[in-house]
């Protein structure tokens, strides 16, 4: 893996290690304009130390391969499954719908006269967020809740607690639903931005962009996949193995 050192300008980094994009832009490191700056000066002209950069340079690594490694979930608790989709997938995305809404709404203001898509691009991005947000909120408030209760009682064998709307089915299609919504809105972002392919000459910031929102898919993409493949359908097993133990009973 390429290591940067304080030498290292931040248009080599860039191109090196894609992740970094979102540890410049938190650490308020200019990457448009200031992408020839050695990452010592980059991080001294921001009121940080490059220490402190290539520390969070280093995590945020991590965190993008922890994104993207493959486990059998399958074989995991719901619990453990939940504690996964939160720490890595809904953190992320909270993260990067905020960044990327500051980001669209720049690119746009800079490059929207010549660049007729950049408006609807934003609005895209809006309404990802706007879908997004309360979907998260949802899950972490009501579903999630009631599945990890759902797996405790069932592992205790006591009776389980009111599901919301009267089963966990309900709650699950809403979320289903939810996420036909995103995966549509998402299938749009691609086709206006010509699978994320930045227009010739594209400023750094366009650039971030284009990648961030390219990063945005594939984790949610991931994060579906969990949760209706995976976490849903053992939800639902738990529903019926309660249900059948209490009609024997």
């Amino acid at each position: 893996m390429f290591r940067p050192t304080a030498e290292t300008t931040v248009r080599d980094l860039l191109a090196a290690r894609p992740e970094a994009i979102r540890v410049l832009a938190a650490f308020g490191i200019d990457f448009c304009c200031g992408g020839g700056r050695p990452l010592a000066e980059a991080c001294a002209r921001a009121g940080q130390t490059f220490a402190a950069f290539a520390e969070a340079l280093e995590a945020e690594t991590s965190a993008s391969e922890a994104r993207t490694a493959e486990r059998d979930w399958g074989q995991t608790s719901c619990a453990a499954l939940i504690e996964h989709i939160l720490e890595t997938h809904h953190r992320f995305t909270y993260e990067e719908l905020e960044r990327l809404g500051a980001l669209a709404d720049k690119v746009e203001r800079r490059h929207g006269e010549s660049h007729a898509h950049l408006s609807t691009l934003h609005e895209l991005v809006d309404a990802l967020t706007r879908e997004l947000l309360p979907h998260m909120l949802r899950e972490e408030r009501v579903l999630f809740p009631y599945v990890q209760a759902l797996e405790e009682a069932v592992s205790r064998g006591v009776p389980a607690p009111a599901a919301p709307g009267g089963h966990v089915a309900r709650p699950i299609t809403v979320m289903e639903n939810d996420h036909e919504t995103v995966g549509e809105l998402l299938r749009e972002v691609r086709a206006l931005t010509n699978d994320y392919t930045p227009p010739e000459g594209a400023c750094r910031s366009y650039q971030a962009l284009y990648a961030g929102l390219a990063a945005l898919e594939s984790d949610v993409h991931q994060h579906v996949h969990l949760e209706n493949n995976v976490l849903f359908p053992k939800a639902l097993k738990l529903a019926a193995e309660r249900e059948a133990a209490q009609a024997s009973s």
